[in-house]
């Protein structure tokens, strides 16, 4: 099995909830065909770059897209 994972933002002036359940939906019924076995978003909640003593907030992107693929061929395929 194959675990592919992108992280991506959002643009401020879009509505985050709506544009994540409509990508989540467009994304599981393109994928679903060539063998995507499961996929899901993830938010961050917060991290640090540094050590905890010495850190300071990360600046990455917000989101992570998860999915699951039976082999690498399903994955490039789609």
């Amino acid at each position: 099995m194959l675990r592919l994972i992108h992280s991506f933002d959002v643009k401020s002036d879009v509505q985050a909830e709506s544009f994540i359940e409509w990508l989540d939906h467009e994304l599981w019924e393109r994928s679903k065909p060539f063998g995507c076995l499961e996929r899901k978003t993830w938010i961050y909640l917060d991290g640090i770059d540094g050590t905890y003593e010495h850190g300071r907030p990360a600046k990455r992107p917000r989101y992570l897209n998860e999915a699951f693929w039976p082999h690498q061929q399903a994955a490039e395929d789609f």
